[in-house]
């Protein structure tokens, strides 16, 4: 049993193609290595010898072989340095242990001795490679550069944008309106008139929607499309919007997720999205930079995440992104993006554990400038710029999963598995706490009243002005998980 996995890391790291190996032939490599490694323990213990328990020696120097267990899961999760690696690292210690065998002369220990063997050859396994591939994160992360053709677009781009007059309001709710009793990720569009987010469809799927504010008619866009289709990101005018999607995933990649691209009036022709990225990790939490056909999204790529931007590009009849551009390093913790201002000066990015709060940091790209915004729910993204990104909005929430108390270091693990699990689950104790104030600034706490009080946030979009807010919302109800959408109105008499 202990050459089982080895046998089916050998074949992931071996076979070529874009898709990796089929599952039969995954299935094959672990049979084939359990034989061999059976095998040759049994062949050794035949030679001629005057040990009588040279037999259990090579038994438990088999148990080596569990090592390849986190090994395999890490080559699936895209964790560093990769499944070739990692099968010389196995390869390399079972030669080892079977050479250390081979000159033991000591009792063997009975059945205690080989499941200590067994449990200490995989509980070893899982630290190293934690420890690697960690490592390997943390020192691979390099400082950003931006030369000096971007900083003059930024401030370009800065002088263009006219500045609104600042919300003069009480840190209070004056209304609450119930949205929907479904969805999360709100994402407000055409001068705060939509409401994009996503929900449960039809089929239990998650899929965008969006919600007319004047009509209150609530559509879904991307039903008749196969995956979860998750956080779209509508542009300023609704026109069009990004989205993540699982349906790109398998069971060699099953955290692979991809970003689209739709057409809004397309879509509600029956007209389906675009794919956009091709990389084969995790691609995810995209939105609009202020510049005309620009995103930014997270990226985990060689075991770690980071903060890239890009520009759409046409060819051959599709979208795709082009001249990729990383923005912020996240080294051996998860990164991802909140927000970009309209004027480009404050990208907001969230690092960090993504089962925990994380702490979200205002860059600007101009002058290299970082300043801690606070703490924010990680995977709800609840950060939000009014229209020229004076003011901002942020929810966020306590831990309530215990690996939400795990460091952050660990972020770079945690956020694949994460990917793979249900992402819906009881992660935050209910409560949202938000803050809203100006951005290079101090923030006051909004009183939501009794509304705080119903789940923890899952999104915030900020209106324009920035005198309201709509907030989603998630909890644990009676009949298993409760999502609600909720229209703030701050008191500005």
């Amino acid at each position: 049993m202990a050459g089982l996995a080895p046998g089916a890391l050998v074949v992931v790291a071996l076979a070529a193609g874009p898709n990796g190996p089929s599952l039969a032939w995954v299935q094959l490599g672990a049979v084939l290595g359990g034989l061999s490694l059976l095998a040759a323990a049994t062949l050794l213990a035949r030679r001629p010898q005057d040990e009588p328990d040279r037999g259990a020696h090579f038994a438990r120097a088999a148990s080596a072989g569990l090592v390849a267990i986190p090994a395999l899961a890490a080559s699936i999760l895209g964790l560093a340095p990769g499944p070739r690696p990692l099968l010389a690292g196995v390869v390399a210690l079972l030669v080892v242990a079977f050479f250390a065998a081979s000159r033991r002369r000591a009792p063997a220990g009975g059945l205690a001795g080989q499941l200590g063997a067994a449990a200490a050859a995989l509980a070893g396994g899982i630290v190293g490679v934690l420890l690697l591939a960690g490592a390997l994160a943390a020192f691979g992360a390099k400082e950003v550069v931006r030369g000096e053709v971007a900083r003059n677009a930024v401030f370009d781009h800065d002088s263009g944008v006219e500045t609104v007059s600042l919300p003069s309001c009480a840190p209070r709710a004056d209304r609450v309106e119930v949205l929907t009793p479904f969805g999360a990720h709100p994402r407000l569009a055409a001068e705060g008139s939509e409401v994009w987010f996503d929900a449960p469809g039809p089929e239990g799927r998650r899929q965008v929607h969006r919600r007319s504010q004047a009509t209150g008619e609530v559509v879904c866009l991307t039903c008749n499309e196969a995956g979860n289709n998750r956080r779209p990101a509508p542009n300023q005018a609704g026109m069009a919007a990004l989205f993540e999607t699982d349906r790109h995933a398998n069971w060699l990649r099953p955290n692979d997720s991809e970003i689209h691209w739709m057409n809004a009036s397309a879509a509600m022709r029956g007209v389906g999205s675009r794919r956009i990225t091709y990389s084969p990790g995790p691609d995810e939490r995209p939105i609009f930079a202020p510049a005309p056909n620009t995103l930014a999204w997270s990226r985990g790529e060689g075991g770690s995440y980071r903060v890239v931007s890009a520009g759409l590009v046409s060819g051959h009849g599709s979208f795709q992104v082009g001249g990729v551009a990383t923005l912020a390093f996240g080294g051996s913790a998860w990164v991802a993006p909140l927000g970009w201002s309209a004027d480009a000066r404050t990208l907001a990015v969230v690092k960090g554990n993504p089962l925990g709060p994380g702490r979200s940091v205002a860059i600007d790209p101009a002058v290299d400038d970082e300043v801690v915004l606070g703490e924010t729910a990680s995977g709800a993204g609840a950060l939000s710029f009014n229209l020229d990104g004076s003011w901002f909005a942020q929810a966020s929430a306590r831990r309530g999963a215990v690996a939400g108390l795990l460091p952050d270091a660990l972020g770079f693990a945690l956020a694949p598995v994460l990917a793979v699990a249900s992402a819906d689950g009881a992660r935050f104790h209910e409560g949202s706490e938000i803050l809203w104030g100006p951005t290079r600034g101090e923030p006051r706490p909004i009183d939501l009243g009794e509304s705080a009080a119903w789940g923890w946030p899952t999104g915030i979009a900020l209106e324009a002005d920035g005198t309201g807010f709509v907030l989603g919302q998630r909890r644990e109800g009676e009949g298993g998980l409760e999502e609600r959408l909720i229209a703030v109105r701050l008191d500005c008499s």
